[in-house]
């Protein structure tokens, strides 16, 4: 299976630039991006781990610094207006480009990274094809979740009782397709050994609101594809 891969540099407002890993299968027609607040968001284990199931069942993936240290430093992954701002800018400058325009898009996003994702879909109207968010944080943009156009998975862990109330919550303000699932025995921060329901839950739900086609070829257990372990930044 071929693969493009392409670190991109995007600009975003007040002369900054966020940096990008893409990665698009050789058969894709949807790329998910990924709205993550913490430190190394681009470079989590995890979160690669969750990029790597979806682009071996031929989703692409994008996956952009928001933040920068400076901006992590002054606690700016709390700061969602800012999140959005940077999460819209880097989706409209994939969705403009000649290269990339013809891809359907969706968003996969935890904790505040989550409420960016769910604000910025409903600022995008129709854009966004579908939502993933896990250990998500909706009370932060309540406002917006009336607005969504687009159908959303919460994913929360069991053992996450505060965020798992939040998202109950926020299910009722939804007006599209939503569905909330529990992962059990996992913790808001997720692990190795829990991930893995998470990241084959998050690939059905783009399949199937998506429109991808039916794939036929293995999909590699999650181990095989987890990258080495390493110190890990925070969530």
């Amino acid at each position: 299976m071929s693969v493009f891969h392409q670190q991109m540099h995007i600009p975003v407002a007040h002369r900054r630039t966020i940096t990008a890993d893409l990665v698009i299968p050789g058969e894709a027609t949807a790329i998910v991006i990924f709205a993550n607040a913490g430190p190394g968001s681009r470079l989590h284990r995890l979160h690669l781990a969750v990029a790597a199931r979806l682009q071996h069942s031929g989703i692409g993936t994008l996956l952009p610094d928001l933040l920068d240290e400076s901006e992590l430093a002054a606690s700016a992954e709390f700061n969602i207006s800012l999140l959005t701002k940077r999460l819209v800018d880097v989706t409209k400058f994939i969705n403009d480009r000649d290269l990339f325009g013809h891809y359907r898009l969706g968003y996969y996003g935890t904790a505040t990274g989550a409420a960016c994702a769910l604000q910025a879909a409903a600022d995008l109207d129709s854009l966004i094809g579908a939502v993933v968010c896990r250990s998500a944080r909706p009370d932060l943009v309540r406002d917006a979740l009336p607005e969504i156009q687009s159908p959303v998975l919460f994913i929360v862990g069991s053992l996450d009782r505060y965020v798992l109330q939040l998202n109950r919550d926020a299910m009722e303000s939804l007006s599209v397709e939503k569905k909330l699932t529990v992962v059990q025995a996992a913790s808001h921060f997720f692990d190795e050994s829990t991930i893995a329901e998470a990241a084959d839950l998050a690939r059905s739900w783009f399949h199937c609101h998506l429109g991808l086609p039916a794939h036929n070829h293995r999909v590699p257990a999650l181990s095989t594809i987890l990258p080495a372990p390493q110190m890990d930044p925070k969530e």
